[in-house]
């Protein structure tokens, strides 16, 4: 071509804004150069490929301000997806879900304390939702939570590693003093004191003197037992039988030891146990904690102020109740 042995040809005529045409001498012509996204091309761009592609589809103002990232990340706007993506610079990884600062891990969570929870999966993948720590969970540096803005069959999130879950921001993580958020961990009156009732899942409240039900020493109890439960749980199968409670429904859970030994403190069932003929409990919170219990055995439980149940239940189960009893 013409600058083959000489000097690169005259650049061609006038670009659409942002690009560069740069001379190649080993294919001995021009390629066209954007230098905002780094795209390359042979062909060169017209005026109104630049317009559609590289110019702002709405006014700049109205674009979301730039969140913060972590160390090493950068948030890039796309007009095409009208959203942030983030590319890690040393790692050249680009993802659209906001990068979380991999800092010291905080294990300090208290069971009742308010977390936010993030979202692995699902349309919320990504999003920080309200959430209580039940307790620490099996798995190593793992908590299990209750998760209020869930379906009552989802709100038992067990084992969730501690990089999903953060402390609560004053001032930012408003969602908890939304309605319908972790509304069962505090509700206030208008004057800002606590109320002497709590929500349960079906929103119906629940008197004083039910909640005096569920003591201390009813926590102590229940937690001991489901340790000895455990280990002697027995190793055949359990098929699930009519009298199975419902989620969401309200149960009675009996006193297995201890001076309240035989007495019944109510009980919301929030989900199936990880053992079969077993449920995940909630007891009326006797102060800031929320009583939360799992894989309680279906015979501890009791329709609620209803003996005829637990009758039902002995005459359907008799072998399997007293291999417990042993």
């Amino acid at each position: 071509g013409a600058g083959e042995h000489g000097a690169p040809p005259p650049p061609p005529g006038q670009l659409p804004p942002g690009w560069l045409a740069v001379w190649s001498k080993a294919c001995q012509e021009f390629f066209y150069y954007h230098n905002a996204t780094g795209a390359r091309t042979w062909r060169r761009p017209p005026p109104e490929q630049a317009a559609a592609l590289f110019q702002h589809p709405r006014p700049p103002s109205s674009r979301p301000p730039s969140p913060n990232v972590p160390n090493g990340w950068q948030a890039i706007w796309s007009d095409a997806g009208q959203g942030y993506y983030y590319w890690h610079h040393a790692s050249g990884k680009a993802t659209w879900e906001l990068p979380v600062e991999e800092g010291p891990l905080d294990t300090a969570y208290r069971p009742g304390e308010k977390a936010m929870l993030r979202v692995e999966n699902g349309m919320l993948r990504g999003m920080w939702v309200p959430c209580v720590v039940v307790g620490e969970g099996m798995k190593p540096l793992s908590y299990d939570v209750h998760v209020p803005d869930m379906p009552l069959d989802r709100q038992e999130v067990f084992d969730v590693n501690i990089r999903a879950l953060r402390k609560v921001r004053p001032g930012r993580d408003r969602a908890w003093n939304e309605t319908g958020s972790g509304g069962d961990a505090e509700n206030r009156t208008e004057a800002g004191e606590p109320d002497s009732t709590y929500q349960d899942y079906n929103a119906t409240s629940v008197s004083q003197s039910e909640r005096e039900m569920a003591t201390q020493a009813s926590q102590q109890w229940l937690g001991e037992a489901l340790k000895r439960w455990y280990a002697a749980r027995p190793p055949d199968p359990y098929k699930p039988g009519l009298f199975d409670p419902l989620v969401g429904e309200l149960m009675d859970v009996q006193v297995q030891s201890g001076p309240d030994k035989g007495r019944w403190a109510p009980c919301r069932v929030t989900g199936a146990g990880r053992i079969g003929g077993t449920y995940n409990i909630r007891l009326p919170p006797t102060g800031p904690q929320l009583l939360h219990f799992r894989d309680v055995p279906l015979w501890w439980l009791r329709k609620s102020s209803s003996k005829e149940a637990m009758l039902t239940r002995q005459l359907m189960w008799p072998q399997r109740i007293e291999r417990l009893r042993r």
